[in-house]
């Protein structure tokens, strides 16, 4: 089966997927599907003592091994995912929550790397797993962004305020970027050696690289607006303006070594801003934009399920599981409970935000991907492991559970 083929299958079968259960079942199409696939994953490991490994299981582990994940997400799906997240935002509402959105993306993702880091380190010692420090931190630096793909699919289909809803998107949009940056500058120390990244080169090269992103995103978004409002009312061109901007500015910003989900994100805040001021003319863009997200998280979450063929299953692996997904969540409820106690003496923040940012803290592809970047070896397998688990927590329990947290 070649690439192109193997491409079309997923497509199709997410798709599929995604419209039985939205339709049938009435559950949320990418939390069915990952519980789905890890169901058929999961079988096939039981059957194996009983059957032997099935020829089926052995064509799917090659499939998964063949496709390269991190270049669909990173390099092609990453920013027509960030883009339409937010395009779907109330600009209005991320500007005056702008001071809590920023003050968690930044605090939350720096201090829960550094949490998570240490403590997976420890308790990786305690097992009896032999895992250096360095690549705990960069297991800490890649699961501590909450995944915006997941997060903003979540929020659209539950029914928050516009208030709550901001600070759940805006930190998630925001704090992937952030967290790029660090995973990028633990990678060098960990594979490149530590004279490699000292602490002045640390932040000069995060201050580029947001900094610089940020910028790009703001030129190209006020490019993009001037664009649309020449075509004003031509709906067509404004989608195809949008395609432009949305892949343009992400490979020029990577391609001058800043980051491009920074700059995306940003573009299409401006975007937003833009399309809710004249509304009337930006109905047929937002759709497009929002059935192609749909598609997208559908076939991304089947990816991300039959990833776990991949993943070997011991009492071993039972055990980075339990602590991963257990520091994942403590780390949560002290990196967001402790900002929003000191955002709480500038605006009033009610404990109930804060209970839905703890448990709204999902995480999905990019985790993934990262984790999947890595350098074979028994440490990277351990993270591998690690990530999964959380990732798949996160994702069925916490955003199965989330709409139960809402009534309450």
């Amino acid at each position: 089966m070649t690439s192109f083929e193997t491409m079309m299958m997923l497509v199709s079968s997410s798709t599929l997927l995604g419209y039985i259960f939205a339709s049938y079942l009435r559950v949320q199409p990418t939390i069915a599907i990952l519980g789905l696939s890890l169901l058929i994953v999961t079988g096939a490991n039981l059957l194996e003592p009983l059957t032997g490994r099935l020829e089926i299981y052995n064509h799917a582990a090659h499939l998964i091994e063949d496709t390269n994940f991190k270049a669909i997400l990173m390099e092609l799906m990453l920013p027509i995912l960030l883009f339409a997240g937010a395009m779907s935002m109330n600009a209005d509402y991320f500007k005056k929550h702008a001071y809590s959105i920023l003050t968690l993306a930044f605090f939350s993702t720096a201090a829960s790397t550094l949490l998570i880091g240490y403590g997976f380190y420890y308790v990786m010692q305690f097992t009896g797993v032999t895992i250096d420090l360095v690549h705990c931190l960069l297991f800490g630096a890649l699961i501590s962004p909450t995944d915006p793909v997941a997060v903003v699919g979540l929020v659209k289909q539950s029914n928050l305020s516009p208030d709550i809803e901001a600070k759940i998107a805006g930190e998630s949009l925001f704090n992937d970027g952030i967290g790029i940056v660090i995973f990028l500058s633990i990678y060098q120390l960990a594979f490149e050696g530590s004279e490699a990244l000292s602490p002045s080169t640390f932040a000069a090269h995060f201050c580029y690289d947001a900094i610089g992103g940020s910028i790009i995103g703001i030129i190209t978004g006020r490019l993009c607006q001037k664009l649309m409002s020449i075509e004003k009312s031509n709906t067509h061109n404004h989608t195809l303006i949008s395609i432009f901007i949305v892949t343009g500015v992400y490979t020029l910003t990577n391609t001058l070594s800043m980051s491009g989900p920074l700059a995306v994100v940003v573009c299409g805040l401006m975007m937003a801003q833009h399309t809710g001021q004249n509304s009337e003319h930006f109905h047929p863009l937002k759709h497009f934009w929002e059935s192609l997200e749909e598609i997208l998280n559908m076939l991304l979450y089947l990816l991300i399920g039959f990833e776990a063929f991949l993943i070997p299953f011991s009492y071993l692996t039972l055990s980075i599981m339990a602590s991963s997904i257990t520091l994942a969540l403590l780390s949560r409820i002290i990196t967001i409970t402790i900002p929003m106690y000191l955002i709480n003496k500038r605006a009033t923040i009610t404990p109930k935000t804060t209970r839905i940012l703890i448990w709204g803290g999902l995480r999905g592809g990019l985790a993934v991907a990262l984790a999947l970047s890595l350098p074979e070896s028994a440490q990277t397998a351990t993270i591998l492991i690690a990530t999964y688990a959380v990732v798949c927590f996160t994702t069925i329990v916490q955003g199965g559970t989330i709409s139960r947290l809402l009534k309450a």
